[in-house]
């Protein structure tokens, strides 16, 4: 007996708070199953650094931050020290890591000790994301955006019986009315258009050499063909369809230059209302439009 009561002494450790950074999508599986996973890892990693606002390889959604009963925990489980050190552009804080020896923490309420929202992470994703917007962000194989989630998250967040904190620089505190300002935050409509391209090739003028350059043929006429087809570049007049096609039109052969014909594709173009010049109940010509997406025609 006086030996298990050694051991068990030499285990407990006074850590204090501990803490672990998670996105929506692990704050989502903490709370509704009451569990903190590490899911393809032996270990939990966890931090002693209280302003450590994020980790090398973590997720730009990663803006929650667990506090964690770190005395209660090791009454459980088995933590211990590992030395590590960001080495990032973004981060330079020293981790000052604790790994739990286990992949998953069960009954989690019973230790974690508030949720906070790290505000410098978010306001990042308020301002330059699609976080705010009709497109949302990525989630769960999804889209959704930060409001509509966040009012989920609560609802959790209460029935487990914890509070909600925000950490602005150095200071975490509750901040109930930049909660209010994010749940009421406007979302900024998202327009998109659509053209239908087919990729292909075409001979290349003045050229000594027989070869081919790789250009995209609008099957609308009025399109110009594009030769330099980039994701997220911005495109000038353009007569793109206001719903997307389901049915792709036949196919003329002669739409194509040359014999190399690749594919039909289905370009996803947005826009601002600012940019319109010309609108009729299905089609509508932009100034400029930035191409979101290619969906490939089977």
């Amino acid at each position: 007996m006086k030996t298990k009561l050694i051991d068990f002494l030499l285990e407990y450790k006074n850590l204090g708070s501990l803490y672990h950074i998670v996105d929506f999508e692990k704050l989502f599986y903490i709370l509704k199953n009451n569990v903190i996973s590490s899911k393809n890892f032996s270990n939990i990693s966890l931090t002693r650094n209280k302003m450590l606002s994020g980790y090398l390889g973590d997720s730009p959604a990663s803006i929650f931050k667990l506090e964690i009963d770190g005395d209660k925990l090791s009454n459980n489980y088995k933590i211990i020290p590992y030395v590590y050190k960001s080495n990032t552009d973004i981060y330079f804080n020293d981790e000052r890591e604790e790994q739990v020896k286990t992949y998953m923490i069960k009954n989690a309420s019973k230790y974690i000790k508030k949720i906070i929202i790290i505000k410098s992470r978010l306001e990042r994703l308020r301002k330059e994301t699609a976080w705010f917007t009709t497109d949302g962000g990525y989630f769960e194989s999804g889209r959704k955006n930060i409001p509509e989630l966040l009012k989920e998250i609560i609802t959790l967040i209460k029935e487990r019986n914890i509070e909600l904190y925000i950490q602005e620089k150095s200071v975490i505190k509750k901040d109930d009315d930049y909660i209010n300002f994010i749940l009421n935050h406007p979302i900024k409509k998202i327009h998109h258009a659509y053209a239908y391209y087919i990729r292909g090739h075409e001979e290349m003028e003045k050229s000594k050499y027989r070869s081919f350059k790789e250009v995209s043929i609008p099957l609308n006429k009025k399109n110009k063909k594009i030769y330099e087809l980039v994701v997220g570049y911005n495109y000038e007049n353009l007569y793109l369809m206001k719903e997307k096609p389901i049915n792709h039109p036949n196919i003329n052969t002669k739409d194509v230059i040359g014999d190399r014909y690749m594919q039909l594709n289905i370009f996803d173009f947005v826009y601002d209302n600012k940019d319109i010049i010309k609108e009729t109940d299905d089609e509508i010509l932009v100034k400029t439009a930035k191409l979101k997406h290619i969906f490939y025609v089977d």
